[in-house]
């Protein structure tokens, strides 16, 4: 009987390390081949989150009765995130490529699994970050349906 060799395990393209020592541009380069995905992912997110933190606004007894200036500042903040969420989660994306870069010019090795596993932190933080507007209007809508107040203006 002879032992079988285990095929190599194959991950999400996303996460895949550079197989060789790289180069700077190399690791540079293998971040922006994913900004794209990542891009896309984030912008999803951000739509679900947007539809269910509206759908969370339509609860009756939550859309005040009378138009005040207060009324405003939802719509404003809602374009504000429009406009700046994604240069802003862009910038935070760029911080992957540099740290890695860091790490391996200050250990003067490359390790393998940085990269993939600070793509993989961004990706739930930036998750997290936007579907966190869509999870407190959630809250805020359950707590009025069971209470009558509303935890936000």
């Amino acid at each position: 009987m002879t032992a079988q060799s285990i095929p190599p395990k194959k991950t999400f393209w996303l996460w895949e390390p550079l197989q060789k020592e790289p180069s700077v541009s190399e690791i540079w380069f293998w971040w922006e081949k994913r900004r794209l995905a990542y891009n896309a992912f984030v912008i999803v997110l951000a739509v679900i989150s947007a539809i269910v933190y509206v759908c969370s606004r339509i609860t009756p007894g939550l859309i005040p009765s009378q138009s005040t200036s207060e009324d405003i500042l939802p719509a404003m903040s809602f374009v504000a995130g429009a406009i700046f969420g994604p240069i802003v989660w862009n910038i935070c994306y760029s911080f992957g490529p540099i740290l890695e870069i860091a790490a391996f010019k200050t250990r003067g090795s490359y390790d393998a699994a940085l990269g993939p596993t600070l793509i993989k932190i961004g990706v739930v933080f930036s998750g997290f970050i936007v579907l966190l507007p869509a999870v407190l209007g959630v809250i805020d809508s359950v707590t009025f349906s069971v209470t009558g107040k509303k935890l936000t203006n």
